[in-house]
């Protein structure tokens, strides 16, 4: 399942995938130095970073369960 990562900062989408890599991580932290200058992430751990990230799983793409239970159009 695909999820997404905002910032819980600025809101934004920062990261979409199925799961997340070290790359990513290191994609997330540079984002929080930007996005809070003001606080240090030189030593920050993983579990601390993604604090700063809201999840939420992205639906597959073959529509949604209420799709599903809507009739056809005729």
């Amino acid at each position: 399942m695909r999820e997404m990562l905002s910032c819980r900062h600025c809101k934004r989408a920062v990261l979409i995938g199925e799961r997340i890599t070290p790359a990513d991580v290191v994609e997330l932290v540079h984002h929080l130095a930007e996005c809070t200058p003001d606080e240090s992430f030189d030593s920050i751990l993983v579990e601390e970073s993604l604090w700063h990230f809201r999840r939420v799983a992205i639906e597959a793409e073959e529509g949604t369960k209420r799709d599903a239970r809507m009739p056809a159009a005729r």
